[in-house]
This record gives C-alpha cells, structure tokens and sequence, in this order.
C-alpha cells in the first residue's frame, strides 16, 4: 500500500498533508458498504480535492531573517547545520523597510515532498524546496505553504475572531515561519505548537495513524468520531479529510438537531434579571455582547436566563456573533425553522440556547481523560497492564459528542479555527536532544539561550528581545484531553538548569543526582524568561 499521501509535506495549519493521490481509497480497498457504488466513490475523491490547492507564501523582505540571522534562507540550508551556531539578533537596526512589504501570495503545485512549483504572468516556472535540501529555491528566499482552505479560513479569523492573537497576513506568515525554522534549526520534526510540551498533533490522529494501516490505537469503539459506518479507520479518514470550506446542507443540517423545551419556565431571579437586562441602554447591551461573543467551549447545560429570540439571533449573526465559524449560516432558514410549530405543542418552544451553545465548543484530541496515568501509552498492548491494555487510548472530541446530526465537514473546519485562534509568534520552543537529519547533525544540547524571539505573541516588535532555552521534551510527557499534560515515567531527560554543568556555575551541591523536571517546574522556568505561555 503506498504511504506517500500522507509522508508527504503537512500544511502547518491544520497538519494535513497536500494531497498527491486519492487518499481514502489508498487506505482502504475496497471502500465500506453504502460507500462503494460509483457516485459515492465520486462524491468521496470530490470532498479530498481542497487538499490539492496550495499557496505559497513569502515576505520579500524577510523580517524574521534580518533579525535573526540564524533563520536566513542560507542559514537553514543543509550546509548550515556543521556546526549548530546561533547569531546574536538586535530589533534596533532592523530596516525601515522590514515590514512595508505585502506577504506575498502565489498559487501553487505540490510536486511531492517538500517541492512545489508556481508560475509567474510570463509563464515562467518557479522550483521551490520548503525543506532547504536537494535543489535549492530559485531565488533563495523562504516559503510557507499552506493548504489555500486554510488560508480562507485565516483571513476570516482576521476579521471576525475577537479571540485570536494572529491579525493580519504578516503575523500569520511571522508565526508559520517561526514554527519553520525552529523545526529545520532546533530538532522538532514537525511545525506544530509545543509550548505546553504536551503535544495537540493539530487536534487530528497521531502521525503514525496516517503511516500504518489498520493501526490498533485506532480500531476500537471508544474512538468518538462520526460513524457513518462500522470501520472505525474510514470514519476518521472522512472526519478529517473532509472539505471544511463547501459544506453541503449545512444550515439545514445542524437545524435538525434543535429540541423543544418548556416555554417560561425562569425562576423569579432569571425573570428579574431579563427586565433589568432588556433595560439597559443599547451601547451597553452592546458591550456585554461582545464579552460574550469572545467565549468559547460554553457549558452545554441550559440555565434559560437570556431569552430563546436571543440565542436564535446568535445564530443567524454566526460570523458577527458569538459562532464566527459558521459564516455561510442561512437566516432565511433560520427564520423558517423558528416558524414551524414546536412538538408538544402549547407551553413549548424551540431550545435556541442549547443549540448555540453546542455549537460553541471547540474540538480536541488526546489520551483519554478515564486512562489512568500509570499506563505507559506508548508500550505495545501486551507491555501496558492495567485495565485499558488492550483498549483505544486516544480519543476526539467535537460537535458529534454533543449533536446528533454533524455535516461533513464543519468538524474539520471548527479545528482550522481553533488552530489559527491559538496560534501566536514563537508558539513553538526549540528541543534539546533531537535532530531528524542523523548522523550528520549532532542532537541540539540543553541550553540557557538557545534563540531569541523579538516579536510579541501577536507579531509586534518588543522593546527587548527574550532568549529562550531548548527544552528537552521526551516520550515521558503526554497529554490527555482537556489539556491535562502529565509524565508516564521518570526517565526523562535533564533541563539545561539540571545539567552538571550548570549546577555547578550556580554553586550547587553535585553528591545527588537531579530528578527529570516535571511539567509544571518547566513552565514556571519558561514563565520567569518571559516565555509567553
């Protein structure tokens, strides 16, 4: 079965791959029953094809290369590893023309690998290596690719998300070029964000999903993903391969799963509270909403104290209110849904609240949180012991956790957002102990000031430089849904603060050994840099 659809390069947005083949019927042949005809066959190659559009992106001036020289095009090539060297960077005599320069935009070809080619108005082939290596880039500048969906779905952040930190095309392009150099210079074999050392993988199954087939971690029934069939593989590969951009029936879709409650049924205090509310003047109104609107993951747990007209208004704003993400949500369907007569007829009304609060939440993925945390997650089944050793660790979470009917597609594109909402500059730390180019490259060590970041989360130039360490992050660390990043084990390895020889400048005591640092000591060192966790 080949594997290069998904050994190829990943979009560091969303960590799909663009797609060089037909992706599920690679994985699976023949196809589940009820999908195997020839127009569904169709309609499924039809729904991957957003996967094969790329842009490229680049900034003509090259910002993050003239501040920090270690990052140029040149020093990120091949040549540039023997040995690892670091330049000292300084925002002062950064050019005044550093950041007049638009983020340049060009559509693309992916050739397979980290190769894509793009065509100039002269019809002129441009070769581009993303990976530095091979042949070099016709002009020797970096580029970013990113899927041209996930693009569309950024540039929508930048204008609705009042919970997002990346605004505009450079911040966008600033933190995806960070992510870039810090995996080719510091060890991380993928661009993803890793400053809570727990790793999300993008919120979508771990990579050696997409490379083995029928993996056990995924084949049984805990596995919470849509399952229009019984094969557990196909129903993922149909979660997130799907287009999040052209979503079919979408408003009609979710409006199925409306439900009716009782009508009136506040309590004295919630009724007080609405009068008090409906009082005040609409610029403060104004101001209360949009507190509101910035919310995410609101508890699916109705409480009736806004009325159901409120909750339904939500809903048609979608991308001016408190759902931005459903920016193509039909009103007139809305409205129509709202006319139709509730079941159970007077004393009823349709729960627009429960609705839109469902639709609030965000997706996630990782250990399960019933696991218990002696379990060695990455040991074969039969070395694991304990009661889940031969059951599904990892799960996911979304709409269908709570929503009986979920379109294809909204899963996927509620994650692309997610991504571009957390994402920020410098959201992914140098790793001490890794290189993915052995036995050329020796590991990157344990350092105090292992690179300098000058920009703020949100792209700004800072006053000052902060320096960041590389942190060594092991298999030892893994993290559970909600968040919650623990170690498996003991056997970590050092921080640079528990290195012998930085004990030793401090005047540290050598008679003991030191213990592998747990998560929380990390953080609280990164935190005193000035890291932005």
């Amino acid at each position: 079965m080949r594997r290069a659809a998904f050994a190829d390069y990943e979009c560091s947005v969303c960590g799909l791959p663009f797609r060089s083949g037909w992706i599920l019927l690679e994985r699976l042949d023949p196809l589940p029953r009820g999908f195997d005809d020839e127009g569904s066959r169709t309609k499924l190659e039809k729904g991957e094809l957003w996967m094969d559009d790329a842009v490229l992106l680049c900034d003509p001036d090259d910002e993050m290369g003239q501040l920090i020289p270690s990052f140029t095009y040149e020093n990120l090539s091949d040549d540039a590893f023997r040995p690892l060297k670091t330049h000292t960077c300084s925002v002062s005599p950064l050019r005044l023309l550093a950041r007049s320069s638009d983020i340049e935009e060009y559509t693309a070809d992916h050739r397979g690998g980290p190769w894509f080619y793009f065509y100039e108005t002269n019809k002129v082939t441009r070769k581009v290596n993303v990976h530095h290596q091979g042949f070099p880039t016709f002009d020797g500048r970096p580029y970013i690719p990113v899927h041209s969906a996930c693009l569309h779905i950024a540039k929508l952040v930048f204008k609705y998300s009042s919970h997002k930190y990346i605004s505009n095309m450079r911040s966008l392009f600033l933190a995806l070029r960070w992510r870039h150099a810090i995996s080719r210079k510091f060890g991380a074999a993928r661009q993803e964000a890793n400053y809570k050392l727990g790793l999300t993988c993008w919120y979508r199954p771990y990579e050696y999903f997409w490379e083995c087939r029928r993996s056990y971690e995924y084949n049984n029934s805990r596995t919470q993903l849509p399952r229009p069939t019984r094969d557990a593989e196909f129903n993922i590969l149909y979660t997130f391969l799907s287009n999040p951009i052209e979503i079919e029936d979408l408003t009609g879709t979710l409006l199925s799963n409306l439900q009716p409650c009782r009508h009136n049924v506040v309590g004295q205090e919630a009724c007080s509270f609405q009068t008090h509310l409906a009082a005040l003047p609409n610029d403060v109104f104004q101001i209360i909403l949009s507190h509101l609107r910035s919310f995410r993951d609101l508890p699916r747990r109705t409480n009736y104290t806004l009325p159901q007209h409120f909750w339904k208004n939500e809903l048609m704003l979608a991308r001016e209110g408190l759902l931005p993400w459903l920016w193509d949500i039909e009103p007139d369907k809305v409205n129509s849904k709202a006319s139709e007569r509730c079941p159970g007829g007077e004393g009823f009304e349709w729960n627009w609240e429960l609705l839109v609060r469902q639709l609030s939440r965000g997706v996630d993925g990782g250990i399960r949180p019933d696991v218990p945390e002696h379990v060695d997650i990455y040991a074969p089944n039969y070395d694991r012991g304990g009661p889940d050793s031969e059951g599904n660790l990892w799960t996911f979470t979304g709409y269908h956790n709570d929503l009986k009917h979920v379109p294809r597609g909204l899963h996927n594109r509620r994650r692309i957002w997610q991504l571009l909402e957390e994402m920020f500059v410098g959201d992914q730390l140098p790793l001490a102990g890794e290189t993915h180019r052995e036995p050329e490259t020796d590991p990157v060590p344990p350092m105090q000031e292992c690179v300098e970041l000058p920009w703020t989360k949100c792209g700004g130039l800072r006053k000052s430089s902060v320096w960041l360490p590389s942190i060594s992050r092991d298999g030892s660390l893994v993290r559970k849904i909600g968040g919650r990043v623990y170690k498996i084990r003991n056997d970590g390895s050092l921080q640079y603060w528990q290195t012998e020889e930085f004990r030793r400048l401090r005047g540290e005591e050598l008679d003991k050994p030191a213990e592998p640092a747990g998560v929380a000591d990390v953080l609280g060192v990164i935190r005193e840099l000035r890291y932005p966790v």
